[in-house]
């Protein structure tokens, strides 16, 4: 029988409609069930006695969408080597529903992506990074957040603009970076967990964004920056369209 959820209970999500989440035409494209499916909000028992959630502060949220926002100005404004500047590049903001599916993902303790589609978001994306430690764990989580991204972008050395007009190249070298700067994802939310795991005291991260990176599609449309931004640039990163942009998630090309 197929399992309905009241997200509410467990993690907070905004919605307190029961759905069935575990509806294959969420997870059609993919080859994962929903990740409500299983998730009941607590700790995998798989998870080490001494795993835990890391609350991220706001400073760790800002610095997520700085990091973000930061390197989409980039490649949007034609500053990096190799790649065209972006005619509508969205500027990101914390979606806290995104990070609280997100903060089911860390709970199973593992690196494995998930489907976390939903009826307003059909065809969300995903990052994840681990790092592990074989003394203690790590402390410094603004750090790890600079390695998790860090480690996205420096994919894009094995990228090309081809990538770029045609997702997405070879398989499993560049997806990461890919997802950092499609142009329709305007939200992210992540969340970050810490367990023992086969390499020693690990902490990782997923990031979920509102649009993912589909095959044979382009990942961002070239031209001026923010040319084609309906209400226009982003003071801060001038390249990007402003926070006011509106993007339909569940429009594909």
């Amino acid at each position: 029988m197929l399992k309905l959820i009241i997200i509410t209970i467990s993690i907070g999500l905004a919605s307190t409609t029961v759905y069935n989440y575990c509806s294959h035409n969420l997870c059609s494209l993919t080859e994962y069930k929903h990740i409500t499916c299983t998730a009941t909000g607590d700790l995998s028992p798989s998870c080490s006695s001494n795993a835990q959630i890391i609350d991220l502060t706001g400073a760790d949220k800002k610095k997520i969408l700085d990091l973000h926002n930061r390197y989409r100005n980039r490649i949007a404004n034609g500053d990096e080597s190799g790649f065209s500047s972006a005619a509508k590049m969205a500027t990101l903001e914390w979606d806290d529903d995104l990070a609280d599916y997100a903060g089911l993902n860390v709970r199973r303790c593992r690196d494995e992506h998930d489907c976390h589609n939903t009826p307003e978001m059909k065809y969300s994306g995903q990052n994840l990074f681990f790092e592990a430690k074989t003394d203690t764990f790590e402390r410094d989580i603004s750090s790890f957040i600079d390695s998790a991204f860090q480690s996205w972008w420096d994919e894009r050395t094995s990228a090309s603009q081809d990538d770029i007009n045609s997702c997405c190249g070879a398989p499993g070298k560049i997806p990461h970076f890919l997802m950092v700067v499609s142009d329709r994802a305007n939200r992210v939310g992540c969340a970050l967990s810490q367990y023992e795991g086969p390499y020693g005291k690990t902490t990782y991260i997923a990031c979920n964004y509102s649009f993912t990176i589909i095959t044979g599609q382009a990942v961002y449309e070239t031209g001026e920056p923010a040319s084609k931004c309906q209400t226009g640039a982003n003071a801060k990163y001038p390249a990007l369209c402003s926070s006011q942009e509106e993007v339909d998630p569940n429009k594909v090309f």
